[in-house]
């Protein structure tokens, strides 16, 4: 995935936010085509719960790269400090959709 190269083992620490952060923009689309097909899963007309999930997995994101500035590029080995952000991100990435997806679910059987 040539989206989620890196150039470089040795960021400073803006240059890894900004990394992060022009991953968000594609992250947060995918949670709102996800929040969408949610809402024909469970039918929940509230905007606010859509709203407070999404701040609540953005919030969780940013640790990511807090975590990357603090600890993987202080104590971590080359080859973590390369894979780290990629890895992390795909991994999240599924973590949230599934999040989203399993709340809904719940909402759908508890309803039902």
């Amino acid at each position: 995935m040539n989206f989620l190269n890196i150039e470089t083992r040795e960021r400073t620490w803006y240059q890894t936010i900004i990394w992060r952060e022009t991953k968000r923009i594609v992250y947060n689309l995918i949670l709102l085509i996800t929040g969408l097909l949610s809402f024909f899963i469970s039918a929940i007309s509230i905007l606010i719960v859509y709203i407070i999930i999404g701040l609540g997995l953005n919030l969780f994101y940013t640790l990511s790269w807090i975590i990357e500035i603090l600890i993987i590029q202080n104590f971590a080995s080359e080859s973590v400090k390369k894979k780290y952000p990629k890895y992390f991100y795909l991994f999240y990435l599924i973590i949230s959709i599934l999040f989203v997806i399993v709340f809904a679910l719940n909402i759908y059987l508890t309803v039902n």
